[in-house]
């Protein structure tokens, strides 16, 4: 099963062959290690092509053929950083795919496997006339600038922000009539098979917000490190606890629930009446509190 599913819109079609794919490969990228391998022969009726990128087994595909509006129709939506994204990707004449073939499982290899995609796109991205890259899994769309601004960013230690993206949806009234607002991430089910959601709540802020993207990246470094009641972190007069559950609004994706509440007591009572002894996944309780990503 294929990871990180990437695509690539093209202004233009593009041949693309092995001499190409390789022209600008010298072993080093942005001045990260960048070992690019060909694993396929370079048949030029085969649409896909096997290559390894930094060891991790991958798979290209020149489509040939506009990339459907479906496949980019909830980025754009999202993104609120690129207001040109439509415009621009409805000019598509082509797209290429990318994904990783192999399926690592642990965290550094999640990690290093996620890396060498950024990487990959980024390089892709000064080969030949792409117009934009859009993650499959985390719904987020990034011009070519920004692709290869967040592959700099993996020299400084940094995650690329198009590596997550969180929704909200309408959660209904409190019984003040105070809108409630259901906070759901795209992107982590890859790294931890899960995403992370809040119940129906009011008083949604930045910090709010804030603080479950800090919590997405943690997970995204460490892997899934905290258990089913685990208190995940602290604000001010706040405790948080996490609860594993096989599904949340979207019914096929197994979630994180983030209870945010005023004490330990409250932060079980949304969810206590609706467990039923369901078994955890086993995992590492973290050695260290959970903490913010480098800026």
């Amino acid at each position: 099963m294929s990871k990180f599913l990437t695509f690539l819109p093209l202004a233009e079609p593009v041949h693309l062959s092995e001499a190409k794919l390789f022209s600008g490969a010298t072993g080093t990228y942005l001045g990260q290690p960048f070992l690019l391998e060909s694993v396929s022969s370079d048949d030029p009726n085969k649409e896909a092509r096997l290559v390894k990128v930094n060891g991790f087994m991958f798979v290209i595909m020149n489509m040939g053929f506009p990339l459907p509006f479906e496949s980019y129709e909830e980025a754009v939506q999202i993104d609120n950083l690129w207001p040109e994204a439509k415009t621009i990707i409805d000019t598509n004449k082509s797209h290429i795919i990318l994904s990783v073939f192999e399926k690592p499982t642990s965290p550094s290899d999640l990690l290093n496997a996620a890396k060498a995609m950024a990487l990959f796109a980024a390089y892709l991205c000064d080969l030949l006339p792409i117009q934009a890259k859009l993650t499959a899994d985390a719904k987020t769309v990034a011009s070519p600038k920004q692709v290869r601004l967040e592959a700099e960013y993996l020299g400084q230690d940094n995650l690329p922000i198009s590596w997550t993206s969180f929704q909200y949806f309408n959660g209904g009234l409190s019984h003040k009539g105070d809108q409630k607002i259901v906070t759901v991430s795209n992107g982590l089910k890859p790294f931890i098979g899960r995403e992370l959601e809040t119940p129906a709540m009011e008083g949604v802020t930045e910090k709010t917000s804030a603080f479950l993207f800090d919590l997405a990246i943690y997970l995204i470094k460490n892997g899934l490190v905290v258990k089913h009641g685990d208190t995940v972190g602290q604000t001010e007069g706040q405790m948080i606890k996490v609860f594993h559950k096989p599904s949340g609004l979207r019914e096929d994706t197994p979630i994180l629930l983030v209870e945010f509440s005023s004490t330990e007591e409250e932060a079980f009572k949304t969810v206590a009446a609706q467990e039923q002894a369901q078994p955890a996944p086993l995992v590492r309780r973290p050695r260290r509190p959970f903490g913010k990503r480098n800026r």
